[in-house]
């Protein structure tokens, strides 16, 4: 389970450089592991929000890793706190939801669709808006991918300013396609609204795994520490929340903001924080049978503590870029 952290260094050949992507916080990014590529997409910068898209070759190597900077037709408008998951049988990225500015007043439910995502093939080509109807516009919201039915499933989010928090669940049918069908789910039980949560998804168990987040209480806003699966049925028609109790380890402090993903046996989870300050910069590393937190990796030696990062498992867990304590980030790291 314990893990070191590597500095994934951005190769300087083919001569020229090719340039690191912009700073950035609350992008997306997904990966192939057949090509080793991950894309990312838009986010917030330094001085704007961006509708940019980078690609980096030989993601889960530490010195040959190398970005690029393709140009895709028919791109979206700049967004951040949007979703993006990705089918690798068709090289489909699909996009969902988002706001417009940084302070959630100017929110969207779009779908859009990524052809050629990894740009491995030919160029990417954006395509949408696609899948009319659906869940209100929102941002922070989760959502993942169950490759065996092409579903991406979303969870929550921040649908207005003020306490306009959801804890619906939505699932987007053939999301790879140019004709997605969104449709609410009945689930049985569950947490309550929220936004900024971190989720993974293990699919051979067809359960999402959700960690903290950023709501509202009796009191005002409120940071969750809370653990909950949401497992769904075969047809993806119902689903039953369940909240876990650990049953031992080191579990992390209450944060909104973080970056979790499931790498086949483990939940791991970086970053976070409170209200705008990063909580810690350990790794955590979640087993469900019996439900344990461990720390993988941290404090020390590695990413500093940030919130709103990306991981995708490359290597275990590749990091890349959120907001630190000086302002946006671009460093990458892998867990190993």
């Amino acid at each position: 389970m314990p893990g070191r952290w590597t500095a994934s260094l951005n190769a300087c050949t083919p001569s020229p450089c090719v340039p690191l992507p912009p700073a950035r916080d609350s992008h997306t990014a997904v990966y192939n592991p057949t090509s080793d590529r991950m894309i990312v997409f838009g986010g917030r910068g330094t001085s704007q929000i961006l509708s940019d898209l980078w690609i980096l070759e030989n993601a889960s190597s530490t010195t040959t890793a190398v970005w690029s900077n393709p140009t895709a037709a028919n791109a979206p408008s700049a967004r951040l706190g949007h979703t993006a998951v990705y089918r690798e049988s068709s090289n489909q990225m699909t996009v969902f939801g988002g706001s417009f500015n940084s302070d959630g007043t100017s929110l969207t439910n779009q779908v859009f669709g990524l052809s050629n995502a990894d740009a491995s093939a030919s160029t990417p080509v954006w395509n949408g808006p696609l899948g009319a109807g659906g869940p209100t516009a929102r941002w922070g919201h989760a959502a993942v991918y169950d490759s065996a039915g092409d579903k991406m499933v979303v969870f929550g989010g921040s649908t207005q300013t003020g306490q306009g928090l959801s804890n619906e669940v939505w699932v987007l049918d053939q999301a790879s396609t140019s004709v997605p069908l969104w449709r609410q789910i009945t689930t049985i039980g569950g947490p309550s609204a929220r936004c900024c949560m971190a989720a993974g998804y293990d699919a051979v168990n067809r359960r999402m795994i959700l960690f903290g987040g950023s709501g509202f209480g009796q009191s005002g806003p409120v940071v969750f520490d809370d653990l909950w699966t949401l497992t769904f049925n075969s047809t993806f028609t119902t689903a039953t929340w369940k909240e876990l109790t650990l049953s031992g380890g080191t579990a992390p402090s209450a944060r909104c903001c973080g970056v979790g993903l499931w790498d086949g046996s483990a939940f791991l989870l970086f970053g976070g924080g409170q209200f705008g300050n990063p909580s810690d910069d350990k790794i955590y590393a979640l087993v469900l049978q019996p439900t344990t937190f461990a720390v993988a990796a941290g404090p020390g030696g590695g990413p500093v503590a940030r919130t709103f990062p990306t991981a995708v498992p490359a290597g275990r867990f590749l990091l890349f870029g959120g907001a630190g304590g000086v302002g946006p980030l671009n460093d990458l790291w892998r867990l190993e």
